[in-house]
């Protein structure tokens, strides 16, 4: 299903509403759009209108919060990293670029200081970063406030070029924020990189990137921004976008294993999936109605062990035990217990899911 934003589905019925001498605020479309999913008990998700706001980093399928203690392993993904001004453009655009391994972050219209931080350690780390708004005021006032070293891509005359587009009432919305005019000004004066606005334009009119993803579809806007990449940054660290066979989490490291050994490793998982099914049954139905409140990871720890008791005491566990053991002895591998921790640095060592 295809989806869209409110924003995007009133651009796309704007020629029929003009038609019948429809003219409503967008504010008023947004109501009436939910007023019609309501009346059919249907929720606008269900339809393929995208709903609600994240300020967020979307990448290979996944949204991720921008927050202090994420930046860091933000910062990593992406060969790419385009910062969208609109809420809601990302959902029109995630397929594609999945498809290149590019990250996007939907700054909602404001950049936080935890965005900006994003912006420099992800610059830092080799990755190409653009940050894309609309043809306005405050898409030239959030774009003023990052590093010059930032390229800005805005819905400007160089883009209504690219796609043969014209300032026509499809494309063009009345300006808002004009309390920034003097602002922008100011910016212009003093920053080379907004030298060349029109100024009289953003006066009275902007152009907005729903208005543009309209009027030439999500996959025409997405080749837009992957050649305006390409122009600016000709090459690219795919090794932030393809993890190695061994570290990919997306995969089952059975897979990278010999015939015996993958048989093995998930023989032994199917019998401990039987073996403990029973006794997680029991936890699972006696987690279900507490009265009062746990601490979860007391229960977490409990639940181990009883799990690992369950499993230990399996017969069919124990013979492999025994066979594993042998094989272990003949390798002169060391059959020490490790802990807790040994294991999980062994895991995420070997890639292990």
């Amino acid at each position: 299903m295809k989806t869209r934003s409110p924003d995007t589905i009133g651009y796309l019925l704007l020629p029929i509403m003009e038609r019948y001498n429809i003219d409503v605020s967008r504010k008023y479309f947004k109501t009436l759009l939910r007023k019609v999913c309501d009346k059919f008990g249907k929720k606008r998700s269900e339809i393929g209108v995208i709903t609600g706001t994240r300020a967020e980093m979307y990448f290979d399928g996944r949204w991720e919060s921008v927050s202090f203690d994420a930046i860091e392993e933000l910062a990593r993904k992406g060969t790419d990293i385009v910062f969208i001004e609109k809420e809601g453009i990302i959902d029109e655009l995630k397929s594609h670029a999945d498809k290149y391994g590019v990250a996007m972050v939907n700054s909602r219209g404001y950049l936080v200081e935890y965005a900006h931080d994003l912006m420099n350690e992800a610059k830092r780390l080799d990755a190409n970063i653009v940050i894309i708004t609309d043809y306005d005021l405050s898409g030239v006032n959030l774009a003023s406030k990052c590093s010059d070293d930032i390229p800005w891509v805005t819905m400007n005359d160089t883009t209504l070029q690219y796609f043969g587009l014209q300032k026509d009432k499809n494309i063009v919305v009345r300006a808002t924020n004009t309390k920034l005019m003097d602002h922008v000004k100011d910016i212009m004066e003093n920053d080379d990189r907004f030298a060349d606005l029109d100024i009289e334009f953003l006066k009275t009119i902007r152009i907005e990137i729903n208005a543009v993803i309209a009027a030439v579809g999500d996959v025409r806007f997405w080749k837009f921004v992957m050649d305006k990449l390409q122009e600016l940054y000709p090459t690219r660290n795919y090794n932030r976008a393809i993890e190695l066979p061994t570290k990919d989490t997306s995969i089952d490291e059975t897979d990278l294993y010999p015939n015996a050994i993958r048989k093995l490793i998930v023989h032994v998982r199917k019998v401990v999936d039987n073996a403990v099914e029973e006794t997680e049954e029991k936890i699972k139905s006696e987690q279900e109605n507490i009265i009062g409140f746990l601490a979860v990871s007391a229960k977490k720890q409990e639940n181990k062990r009883l799990v690992i008791k369950t499993i230990a005491e399996h017969e069919d566990i124990k013979r492999i035990e025994i066979h594993a053991t042998e094989l272990c002895n003949s390798c002169v591998i060391d059959l020490t217990p490790a802990s807790d921790g040994d294991i999980s640095e062994d895991r995420s060592g070997q890639g292990i899911n």
